[in-house]
């Protein structure tokens, strides 16, 4: 397919059928969140695989994308788990606008 077709094709799917090509390619897919500084300088990669139960589903006029172990109703999700590592007083001053 080319770009052309591929652009085409892209005008012509709706909000639902995005939704089902991302869920077919699901195993292809991997989501970058950012890079995050933690103690003596180095960064911590956040990154993961979409959730296996719902990696994808609409949300009003959206798609969510839905990271693995990125929600659960406690305090011991994935993302949780990261920062507990990071150094939050150098994230806070990094993050401060001058």
């Amino acid at each position: 397919m080319t770009s052309t077709e591929v652009a085409d094709l892209s005008n012509k799917i709706t909000l639902e059928n995005l939704e089902q090509l991302i869920w077919i390619f699901r195993d292809r897919i991997s989501i970058f969140v950012g890079t995050v500084p933690i103690k003596d300088g180095r960064g911590l990669c956040i990154s993961g695989e979409l959730d296996e139960e719902t990696p994808v589903c609409l949300n009003g006029a959206t798609i969510q994308i839905n990271m693995e172990r990125s929600f659960s109703d406690d305090n011991d999700n994935y993302l949780c788990e990261l920062l507990k590592g990071a150094d939050l007083k150098q994230l806070i001053k990094e993050s401060e606008v001058e």
